[in-house]
């Protein structure tokens, strides 16, 4: 049984898992989220991903993609996950935070062969999500990298409003970690 498989056995998706295209080349992936506290398998753990909320408000990222509740990304080489999700977020909103829960964790599973010189995990991997409070904001932090446009705090009913599909789940399940049951 592969690292992957042993984590999750025994768990069942919060959501009936999607299929999604992503990137550039466009790899056909299969997109499971979990509600957990516990941690995922670390040479699998590719991205981390935060919900940050500021009072009954929530950060909603514009990228080209679409609105998402969260904001993350890429580890770099020998960075923690909490010092990616700090680098991630700062330079995608601004903002820092002062509290991070974990509540979840989204499985991705290749359904295409693995690509030449792919350098990350393949069929699996996982991106843990962290409930944020925001502590500060300062626009200086943000790194304009072309793919970002726009984020901004705002209210949870109406990210609910226009968010679609997985994006809502996860902020449900994010509030509801709020109130220990995540």
């Amino acid at each position: 049984m592969s690292e992957a498989e042993a984590w999750l056995s025994g768990r069942a998706p919060a959501e009936p898992p999607t299929t999604v295209v992503w990137g550039r080349d466009k790899h056909i992936l299969r997109l499971s989220l979990y509600a957990t506290g516990d941690e995922t398998p670390d040479a699998l753990t590719t991205s981390v991903r935060g919900v940050l909320f500021k009072g009954r408000r929530v950060m909603v990222v514009r990228d080209p993609p679409g609105d998402h509740v969260i904001p993350g990304g890429r580890r770099e080489p020998g960075e923690t996950l909490m010092q990616t999700l700090e680098r991630e977020i700062a330079e995608e909103t601004g903002w820092r935070f002062s509290e991070a829960r974990r509540f979840g964790a989204l499985h991705f599973r290749h359904e295409t062969p693995r690509p030449h010189a792919y350098p990350y995990p393949h069929p699996h991997f996982f991106q843990p999500l962290y409930r944020l409070e925001a502590s500060d904001h300062d626009r200086r932090r943000i790194v304009r990298d072309g793919w970002e446009t726009r984020s901004r705090m705002t209210p949870i009913a109406r990210a609910f409003a226009t968010l679609g599909g997985e994006q809502t789940a996860i902020l449900r399940l994010a509030l509801a970690a709020c109130h220990g049951r995540g």
